[in-house]
């Protein structure tokens, strides 16, 4: 399946095919395919996919299955098993499993980096006073192409 053009959906949404456009979802989305595009919704769980864009979870964010991320990342937590190329901006913790691959900074409260993954970035921990009430990534790698 091939859909060129912005999804909105107020409740779960399951993405298996390819997305040319934003996705917007109040409820979880899960994603297997491809997304050109940026991505929010409540929880995400992103499973051998590639994404192009921004993603923005307001919940739990979960990478896995060797999916590729070129964007920012924002979300209440993060587990990633995948390679992502962008900001990664975490309200709570952050886990970084190995043959996890990261190139741009990581800002948390709590980061667990485990043994085998490869970071390239700047890793800040900060408490919740200090992290900036708005989790929105500031830059967009996915221009840069």
């Amino acid at each position: 399946t091939k859909i060129i053009g912005n999804i909105m959906s107020k409740a779960n949404l399951n993405i298996c095919g390819d997305v040319f456009g934003d996705v917007k979802c109040d409820s979880n989305v899960k994603i297997s395919g491809r997304v050109e595009g940026n991505i929010s919704g409540k929880n995400i769980q992103i499973s051998g996919a590639v994404v192009k864009g921004n993603i923005t979870a307001s919940g739990q964010l979960e990478i896995v299955n060797n999916s590729e991320i070129l964007g920012n990342i924002s979300a209440e937590d993060l587990n990633l098993n995948s390679k992502v190329n962008g900001n990664i901006n975490i309200k709570n913790s952050a886990v970084i499993q190995r043959n996890s691959s990261v190139i741009g900074d990581i800002t948390a409260m709590t980061v667990n980096i485990e043994k085998g993954s490869t970071i390239k970035s700047m890793v800040n921990i900060v408490g919740e006073k200090d992290f900036n009430a708005d989790i929105s990534p500031n830059t967009d790698p996915s221009a840069e192409e």
